[in-house]
């Protein structure tokens, strides 16, 4: 490689076209004073942890929590490990993301005021120290085991701060600290003494300053050179309404030496040409000429699978040598342009793509362009979708032994295996580490903030298991019942009629995949004569309405009344004006109920409905009044079913057992959503993103006018329009002056829910038509508003709404092809923990198509109470709502099907690496979701599916070997089997050797025995098991293993 242009980068220069490859290379060789990597996203950080991670190079990140909270210190450590480093004398590298630039902390002069020394024999005040440790941010536990935490009795403290690899255990005699050491927190013994340890804090509840006056006062005494990564974006993020952060952020800076690093910039004094490289599986010969042609290039394959690539090399006659990751300083910096094999470990994740760079003339792949390495993401059933976000420091169940804390993942390797785990912390330090195969028996704690943690092997947590169990059984049994009895009610077919082709053509779009499926599914679910009861789960503007239209004709063309029911009078009046514009022309009566009618026209509907001569009525709850009689009603659909009241709530379950039921929503209520994970309800998920569509840009932030300000004048000047929420109506008006104070020539209307309908109307109809260019409004807007014009929303006070609520608000922009921006604004300086976790949520759910998943998250935060009732929440508490949903399927499957079976339990250890590798799923959360939805799988068709649609053409013996397993555990729970263990023996010589031992509930099957040991003589029967030589089955004894367990399933 040719490290000129490397080495040529000065301080405060400008760099363009750098690939974070070598970014990364650059910093280690210039660390020494230490360096800032100030970078667009989250996901360059995580690129560029990966590359230093094959430096074994430390790099510091700034992690701070989306919303701030005083508990939950783990949240924090990131964070506190950077700035202890970053105030130190030490160097280092540090990365941080641009969003986070703006994140308040406290002043330098209070961190270093909180930041204290313990020293041996010197005086100490325990309770002011205890005092202290909570005021920076450590929360008391029973025993320090994770970072954050501390715990004290009698005269000893044991703290677990920044900068230790283990807990710091302080005893005292008589006031004076008598001993000082480090200690093992599983033996209780002593590591090392010590003099002197500093206890840096965590976080601090003042806020008053940026990361950026840190970096101007560190300035000073550390020689720190700040790189900017991609300075537009950076640009963009820090200053979307260009109010001068940005600026601000730079002249802040401007004490530090600096670097941009643009993707592309012609000005740039030193600049790069790094070009992508064809994969080699899309394009082989171009792969191959790409590196027989650049003779002069330096050439880095990294592998994790060496043997593979070597034949893949030696197969295109391409010579090569090899080396290890540890010789990787040493390759870069010579000028050989040989191909260098570098053999990577096989936990390393290649988040960088691969690249040739003709200024250095370095080419740099992975396996990623060797093999295909991305495993699908498509996962759209509600089962799959249901599975709740697990992060590091969250709640878990586990069905044997209860409420943990999930405390990460880990790779183990035993006897040549490599496998990992989920460690779970309990009671007492107790710690489990589950195996990933069995994922499925652990689920996020959906419930109270902060449950009790169970003592491992507790009694009490397996009878109240045994209690809920009876729960659910009685539970199962009214819900059958009531499917039974809406199932003995003969149903009516809505067969095909002319114009439903001509009818479903006026659709101006091709249908999305998933409006394919829908669509499939409400058809059949008509043409049968079994009720239908469909929930249509979609995000705004993601084709639930098409589905209303079709369903609507299908059944008014076969002479039956179709009722659909809004939650407000402006929702009901937008679907009439659907209905009417797109059934024109095709003959079908269709009239509105609401307020917006007068006494007279409300009757005359009545009437004419009761003699069955409309076609289509559209309303609010009026529709439910007693004086309503539906003469032919074929066909309800009910929209957002959350917004009706209890009593109306009460009306639609009674109307159920007239009539076909197609209820759709963005963020289904609870009780629907068990009905439909429960399989009582079917469901159709409308997840895929219209074309064009743009994610909504969120800011959370505190109210201030200059913002408001700035976001509306932004909007404005590009001819868009705003919502401003305002959910007070006694104060409606105070807002709509404080708004025109702060834009005199803006044109602004109000409507809210206690205003006559005809005024909602025509203010609505002027919006509508541009006549306006602001709406203060209430929640009133939240259903179904489709204004494409609107393009930013500011909420006055976010913490007063829900997560569904909040969600359903953001849907009300965003509707055109324009970026959108939604502000959720809190006045209040301290936000409940409720309302953080509603807030950090929402930020959280940025991508297209995340309603289901905000109910989920809503029910995270709200309690399982509503999906239940009061009774049976209270022990839904104890198990979580994924399992206890689960124990509910058990028994209404038994209750089905007459048969009651014990659940077995497989251990299975085997001498397989098997487990997902990082690199082809780079999301964290997508790869522990991905474990859990695996696990959960109970059939080898399903898992043959799966196995089939996420490794389509992708080599991955590790992921191949995880579903070998789960297949494995499959065939075991049908044959009764508890164990399948790789066990070491000894022959009589003693040579050690390997046997796989099958372990049955009970006796062994004989008459399948015999047939298992006709075919293979070496198997041993003894009582319940099975002993197989490991040699004997041969290389091919995966298969060999999995036809005997095919055998006794």
């Amino acid at each position: 490689m040719d490290l000129a242009p490397l080495l040529s980068i000065q301080k405060k220069s400008t760099v363009s076209g750098l690939p974070l490859f070598l970014l990364a290379y650059f910093c280690v060789l210039k660390k020494e004073n230490g360096l800032i990597v100030v970078v667009a996203s989250e996901k360059d950080i995580a690129t560029l942890e990966s590359l230093f991670a094959l430096y074994k190079e430390k790099v510091y990140t700034f992690k701070p929590p989306l919303v701030h909270s005083d508990s939950e210190p783990h949240h924090y450590t990131h964070t506190a490990e950077f700035l202890y480093a970053l105030t130190s004398k030490e160097s280092g590298i540090f990365c941080l993301p641009a969003e986070n630039v703006s994140y308040k902390l406290s002043s330098l002069k209070k961190y270093e005021e909180s930041l204290f020394s313990l020293s041996l024999n010197k005086k100490i005040d325990l309770e002011k120290l205890i005092k202290d440790l909570s005021q920076f941010g450590f929360e008391r536990a029973e025993k320090a085991l994770e970072c954050g935490f501390f715990s004290a009795r009698g005269d000893t403290v044991d703290i677990f701060a920044v900068g230790m690899k283990s807990p710091l255990r302080v005893e005292t005699e008589f006031g004076i600290i008598s001993s000082l050491y480090y200690f093992d927190p599983k033996t209780n013994k002593s590591i090392e003494s010590v003099e002197e340890a500093s206890i840096p804090p965590i976080h601090l509840k003042e806020r008053t300053s940026f990361i950026t006056s840190y970096l101007s006062a560190l300035s000073v005494i550390k020689d720190i050179t700040l790189i900017d990564v991609d300075p537009d974006m950076i640009k963009e993020i820090l200053d979307p309404l260009q109010e001068g952060a940005y600026k601000t952020y730079k002249d802040t800076l401007k004490t530090l030496e600096n670097i941009e690093l643009f993707p592309i910039n012609s000005e740039a004094q030193t600049s790069f040409t790094a070009s992508d490289i064809s994969p080699f599986y899309l394009n082989p010969d171009y792969f191959t000429k790409n590196l027989i042609k650049n003779k002069d290039y330096q050439k880095i394959i990294f592998t994790k699978e060496h043997s593979k690539a070597e034949t893949l090399l030696k197969s295109n006659t391409i010579p090569y040598s090899k080396a290890p990751l540890s010789s990787l300083l040493k390759i870069l910096a010579s000028s050989d342009s040989s191909l260098t094999l570098v053999k990577t470990p096989r936990t390393h994740s290649f988040l960088f793509k691969g690249f040739a760079e003709e200024s250095s003339k370095i080419i740099v792949l992975s396996d990623k362009e060797l093999f295909k390495r991305k495993i699908s993401k498509k996962r759209s059933k509600a089962d799959e979708v249901f599975i709740a976000s697990l992060k590091e420091g969250d709640y878990v169940v586990h069905i044997d032994h209860g409420v943990g804390k999930f405390i990460g993942m880990t790779k183990r390797a035993f006897d040549d295996a490599i496998k990992e785990y989920f460690i779970i912390e309990y009671a007492k330090g107790d710690k489990i580490y589950l195996p990933v195969e069995y994922a499925d028996k652990i689920a996020k704690y959906i419930g109270e903030a902060a449950p009790k943690i169970n003592r491992l092997h507790e009694m009490s947590f397996k009878n109240i298991r045994k209690l809920i169990k009876k729960d659910a059984e009685r539970i199962a049994k009214e819900l059958v019942r009531t499917q039974a009895l809406r199932e003995s009610r003969e149903g009516i077919s809505f067969p095909m009629q002319n114009q439903e082709t001509e009818f479903i053509s006026l659709f101006p779009f091709t249908d999305t995949p998933c409006q394919k499926q829908t669509w499939e599914d409400i058809k059949h679910d008509l043409a049968s004569e079994n009720p239908m009861d469909r929930l249509v789960c979609g995000d705004v503007g993601f084709g639930k309405t098409e589905m209303a239209l079709r369903a609507a004709f299908r059944v008014a063309s076969n002479k039956k009344s179709v009722v659909l029911l809004a939650p407000t009078t402006i929702l009901a009046k937008q679907h009439y004006d659907t209905f009417t514009k797109r059934f024109k022309g095709f003959g079908y009566s269709i009239e509105l109920l609401s307020r917006l009618k007068s006494p007279k026209e409300q009757k005359e509907i009545v009437h004419n409905l009761s003699l069955g001569e409309v076609d289509i009525v559209i309303g609010t709850h009026r529709l439910l009044s007693k004086d309503i009689v539906i003469g032919n009603l074929g066909l309800i659909i009910i929209d957002e079913e959350q917004r009706f009241g209890v009593k109306a709530k009460e009306k639609l379950k009674m109307l159920r057992s007239r009539a076909d039921i197609l209820t759709m929503t963005a963020t289904p209520i609870p009780r629907t959503l068990n009905m439909s994970l429960s399989g009582l309800k079917d469901i159709s998920m409308l997840t895929t993103p219209p074309e064009g569509r743009i994610p909504v840009a969120t800011t959370v932030s505190r109210y201030n006018k200059s913002l408001v300000k700035d976001a509306i004048l932004k909007e404005l000047n590009s001819n868009g329009q705003v919502f401003y929420l305002h959910n007070r109506v006694q104060t409606i008006l105070a807002a709509q002056r404080t708004i025109q104070n702060l834009i005199p020539k803006a044109r602004i209307g109000i409507v809210h829910g206690q205003l006559d309908p005809r005024q909602i109307s025509k203010t609505m109809k002027a919006f509508e038509e541009r006549k306006l260019d602001i709406l203060v409004c209430s929640s009133i807007i939240e259903n179904g508003i489709d204004l494409p014009n609107v393009n930013t929303l500011i909420v006055a006070d976010a913490t007063r709404f829900g997560l569904g609520q909040l969600y359903q608000l953001r849907g009300r922009i965003g509707r055109g092809h324009k970026k959108a921006h939604a502000y959720f604004l809190y006045s209040t300086q301290k936000v409940n923990e409720m309302a953080r976790k509603r807030l950090t949520a929402l930020l959280a759910a940025t991508k297209l198509g995340a309603g289901f998943e905000i109910a989920m998250r809503d029910l995270e935060i709200r309690g399982a109470g509503n999906i239940l009732g009061k009774e049976q929440s209270g022990r839904v508490k104890t198990i979580g709502l994924t399992h206890y949903l689960r124990l509910l399927n058990t028994a209404i499957k038994e209750i089905k099907t007459g048969k009651v079976e014990k659940e077995i339990d497989v251990s299975i250890d085997l001498p397989l690496n098997a487990f997902i590798p990082t690199d082809l799923v780079d999301d964290e959360d997508e790869r522990l979701k991905l474990y859990q939805s695996l696990a959960a799988i109970d059939t080898i068709k399903v898992l043959d599916a799966k196995k089939k649609e996420l490794l389509d053409g992708i080599e991955s013996p590790e992921f191949e070997n995880l579903f070998y397993v789960l297949g494995l555990k499959i065939h075991a729970k049908n044959a009764r089997i508890t164990g399948i263990d790789s066990k070491p023996f000894l022959r009589p010589d003693e040579t050690p050797y390997k046997r796989i031992v099958i372990t049955f509930e009970k006796e062994t099957d004989y008459k399948k025995a015999y047939i298992v040991v006709q075919k293979y003589p070496f198997v041993e029967v003894e009582g319940n098991k099975l002993k197989i030589d490991l040699h004997k089955l041969g290389p091919q004894w995966k298969e060999r293993l999995e036809e005997i367990l095919t055998l006794f399933g």
